[in-house]
């Protein structure tokens, strides 16, 4: 019977431990499944965040782009459109113009509303205005060359406005014209 009772103590000892053991077990399972549950949770929120990122790094990209593409048309703050006027220099020599002059035209206007076509859509100038800037130019070409030249200007990406056009017929030049032109392109002013 004596020994009954330690097999019975040590039994009841051995369950009381293991019991224990058990409790504390199951008690760290669980502090770690509701941490893996929580931890799962962020990864969720993390891999949405991620995506939404993404999707405004595409957005900002592409509007980035707009704005490249709204600079080319229509510069920020530019004085004398000198690149405009290098272009359209390079665009007559290689047609073969002679005596092209330039004038610019300073102060022909105000501050004006512009609203430029970027893509299909019309992109207002947020925080700025167009200021116009004028160019007068004359050469001597022949008319089937100065029609080349027009469309060449009407391809540039620089905004380009033809206000005045005069082809004059000088006997001493002939088969060249006088040509004189009147153009107006824009620059971005700061409100």
């Amino acid at each position: 019977m004596k020994s009954f009772k330690q097999i019975l103590i040590i039994a009841g000892l051995f369950f009381l431990v293991f019991g224990v053991l058990f409790f504390m077990e199951f008690r760290k399972n669980s502090n770690l499944k509701a941490e893996l549950e929580t931890k799962t949770a962020r990864i969720v929120e993390a891999k949405e965040a991620k995506s939404k990122t993404e999707k405004l790094q595409s957005e900002i990209s592409e509007l980035h782009n707009i704005m490249v593409r709204i600079e080319e048309k229509i510069p920020q703050d530019e004085g004398i459109p000198l690149d405009l006027m290098r272009k359209i220099s390079l665009l007559a020599d290689n047609l073969g113009f002679k005596k092209i002059e330039y004038q610019y035209l300073a102060k022909s206007g105000g501050i004006t509303q512009v609203k430029v076509s970027a893509g299909n859509d019309l992109v207002p100038s947020a925080g700025s205005e167009a200021k116009p800037l004028r160019i007068a130019m004359s050469f001597e070409c022949q008319f089937t060359k100065l029609a080349v030249f027009l469309r060449n200007i009407s391809k540039l990406e620089r905004l380009v406005l033809l206000e005045k056009l005069t082809v004059a017929r000088v006997p001493e030049i002939n088969p060249r014209q006088r040509v004189s032109l009147e153009l107006t392109t824009y620059t971005f002013v700061n409100k």
